[in-house]
């Protein structure tokens, strides 16, 4: 896994929706079908680097085309004021819904907070789909998007301090600019993990 210690310039994110509409023929109502399996996307534009920097991040890229990449999301100085250490709360959760442990009393995770739930060294990427509150135990119920893809075990860490995506660089080639002023530009876009 090459972890990418540099902060974007910019980051679209695309979700993965596996679900589908279905549009009966005969004009009746459409209905929706869920899947499970739903994941991130991002397209990333790194800033203007030195040649040398530059070089060290394309080696870096080239590699995280069979190793994988992991790149923290801007949260554009908004703190998600996180204390305690917030763990999974019980294995074999599924669905929309996640019990965490460990947090601040009090701790409020607010509706579009985003945070990595890390099982083993993968980091399964999630955001706070309505604002809920710890109790005075540090334990919070939180209702998240997209569902659970994984089962995860008690204990598992929960990040919401510094929150991730992390898969492989899409594409079938590498491409990078050497600009007018010798520094280079790069974007690549990664695709979280199945």
């Amino acid at each position: 896994m090459i972890d990418l210690d540099i902060v974007p310039d910019a980051m679209e994110f695309r979700f993965k929706d596996f679900g589908s509409f279905q549009r009966p023929y005969t004009g009746a109502e459409v209905t929706r079908v869920d899947r499970a399996g739903g994941k991130f996307a991002a397209q990333i534009s790194l800033p203007i680097m030195t040649p040398a920097v530059g070089r060290s991040v394309v080696a870096k890229l080239m590699r995280a085309k069979q190793e994988g990449v992991r790149i923290a999301i801007p949260l554009l100085g908004i703190s998600q004021g996180i204390e305690g250490t917030p763990t999974v709360d019980g294995s074999g959760q599924s669905g929309t819904t996640l019990d965490i442990t460990g947090l601040q009393a009090g701790f409020t995770a607010r509706e579009g907070y985003w945070f990595n739930v890390v099982s083993g060294t993968r980091h399964y990427l999630h955001n706070i789909a309505a604002t809920a509150r710890a109790d005075s135990s540090g334990d919070l119920s939180v209702t998240i998007f997209p569902a659970l893809r994984t089962s995860f075990t008690d204990g598992d860490t929960v990040k919401f301090e510094k929150p991730m995506i992390e898969g492989f660089v899409e594409g079938d080639e590498q491409a990078w600019a050497y600009e007018a002023e010798r520094m280079i530009s790069i974007g690549f876009s990664v695709e979280e993990f199945g």
